[in-house]
């Protein structure tokens, strides 16, 4: 699916699972059925960040939950 249609239909199924199988592997979730956990996907929106990108400063006020799947060594 190309970029357009990915937007239009949203996220491709492969995506879909991996996102799951990585919530299976997160203690607060790892007790949901896999309904409950597709939903909590369809919710989620994933973000890359650059090095050295602020993604949010100490003291912000807090606008939704932050699931880090993979740190680069030595910055967490």
């Amino acid at each position: 699916m190309d970029t357009l249609w990915g937007n239009i239909f949203g996220k491709q199924r492969e995506e879909r699972d991996e996102i799951i199988s990585i919530l299976k592997n997160i203690p607060v979730f790892e007790e949901l059925s896999n309904r409950d956990l597709a939903r909590v996907e369809r919710i989620l929106h994933r973000r890359s960040y650059q090095e050295g990108e602020v993604i949010f400063d100490q003291g912000d006020p807090g606008f939704g939950m932050y699931i880090v799947e993979k740190a680069l060594s030595g910055l967490c």
